[in-house]
């Protein structure tokens, strides 16, 4: 790992009986998708591939939504930047973490 999960800023990443438990955790914005987010999650789904404690990762949000889609205001405008993670990229990049996890996920 590049970090501890502690420094993430819009999730929370725990692994506890071979689960990765990874938490979308901007409920008032019902979980919506910033590139700092984006990136959170492509760092947390390479912790958890690379982890060989982690048989599948489940994906989910807190409060009461899943997650909204794509925060546009976020993404028009500045955003904050998590600068205690590596950047890894955005929504191409996440999607290309998504099929490089060699792991079940479950969202």
């Amino acid at each position: 790992m590049d970090a501890e999960p502690s420094l993430f800023q819009d999730l929370l990443y725990a692994v506890k009986n071979g689960i990765c438990t990874v938490t979308l955790n901007r409920p008032k914005r019902r979980n919506a998708l910033t590139p700092n987010l984006v990136n959170e999650l492509i760092v947390a789904l390479e912790w958890a591939n690379a982890d060989p404690e982690v048989g599948a990762i489940v994906l989910c949000g807190s409060g009461g939504a899943f997650c909204a889609g794509a925060d546009l205001a976020a993404i028009q405008g500045e955003s904050k930047r998590n600068d205690s993670i590596p950047q890894r990229g955005g929504f191409v990049e996440l999607n290309l973490a998504f099929r490089k996890t060699g792991k079940p996920i479950i969202a």
